[in-house]
């Protein structure tokens, strides 16, 4: 992948405080209206609920044109219960998400939230 290093976008971190977990986005620009956002927090979560919190930013990076999630991947650390190693654990979760502005609107939900992209179709 080609990444843009001119941009003052390009590792934006950005903290926030919800349901009382502390988390992470760091945004990176891929080119001119594509990003890769990282969202770290301390707890798993489902995807739909990742997406909903990188929203807002990626409305922020589009600047006016409508964000569209595209693939995205994660890895969630959940320690096991009873061992004596378990206090040393924590909890994490990391979602990647690419996002392009413009172009065609993404699916939204009854609630007016993002829709995940659909996985079952195939092109050829």
């Amino acid at each position: 992948m080609k990444y843009c290093r001119h941009s003052a976008l390009a590792m934006l971190l950005i903290s926030a405080t919800a349901v009382g977990q502390q988390l992470r986005v760091q945004v990176e620009q891929l080119d001119a209206d594509r990003y890769e956002l990282t969202l770290f927090a301390g707890a798993p979560m489902t995807e739909p609920a990742a997406q909903g919190l990188l929203w807002p930013s990626a409305s922020r990076l589009c600047n006016g044109n409508e964000p569209n999630f595209g693939k995205y991947r994660f890895e969630s650390v959940v320690p096991l219960a009873g061992g004596d190693t378990t206090q040393d654990l924590k909890s994490s979760f990391k979602f990647v998400q690419e996002i392009s502005c413009g172009g065609a609107t993404s699916p939204r939900t009854s609630h007016g939230e993002p829709a995940l992209p659909p996985t079952d179709l195939l092109t050829t």
